[in-house]
């Protein structure tokens, strides 16, 4: 283990101790599925735990499609609202 890999080691085991959120936005399409797993992979195998979460996933689990489309987010829908808590 020479200075280098300890510096490496060191600076990782310091990042995983604060929390962090890395949100992808953006068109349809257009690869932030495929980015944020492949990222994902990275951090895991340098030592940082991550999991990479999808938004329309957990809509679709949480209500049926009739019941809620893009209105399910809306700050104004109550209903919504109750059923992201």
């Amino acid at each position: 283990l020479n200075l280098f890999s300890f510096l490496i080691l060191d600076s990782t085991q310091e990042q995983v101790r604060v929390p962090n959120v890395i949100a992808l936005a953006g068109l349809p399409a257009r690869g932030k599925t495929y980015i944020s797993h492949k990222l994902c992979r990275y951090l895991n195998w340098i030592g940082i735990k991550t999991k990479a979460f999808n938004v329309g996933d957990y809509r679709r689990k949480v209500c049926s499609t009739e019941d809620c489309e893009s209105q399910f987010f809306s700050p104004y829908n109550k209903l919504g609202a109750k059923m992201r808590e």
